[in-house]
């Protein structure tokens, strides 16, 4: 089946206006489109080429391309909240000054096994 019919099929299933929502076509150049994506703070793209097959599993004839590098950091502390995951809050390896944070995320069963009761009162 062809990508433009697999679009059609996929925006079909799609309702306007919910949490997921169906992107539309970018046609031109890569690099372009890519800095506008990562000026607008957006995770990234998939290029395709328009006669490909679609084949679950990583692909060279589908590309994903994300707006951003995965470092390490220093790790200033976490914050936890019953039922939510918990919040890192990170700082420059080299500099120590923060440079912003992240959830910290796993599976409900790994996390309430590995999760044992604070005894006594967290650090503030």
């Amino acid at each position: 089946m062809a990508l433009d019919e697999r679009r059609e099929i996929l925006r079909s299933m799609i309702e306007p206006g919910g949490r997921i929502q169906f992107s539309e076509s970018l046609p031109g150049e890569a690099k372009a489109i890519f800095h506008l994506l990562d000026k607008a703070g957006l995770e990234g793209m998939v290029s395709k080429r328009r006669d490909s097959k679609y084949r679950s599993g990583p692909s060279t004839i589908w590309l994903k391309a994300k707006c951003y590098t995965v470092d390490e950091y220093d790790l200033l502390g976490v914050e936890r909240e019953a039922g939510k995951p918990a919040f890192a809050l990170m700082a420059d390896r080299a500099t120590g000054r923060y440079v912003g944070s992240a959830f910290i995320n796993s599976r409900g069963a790994i996390r309430e096994r590995e999760t044992r009761p604070a005894i006594g009162i967290w650090p503030r």
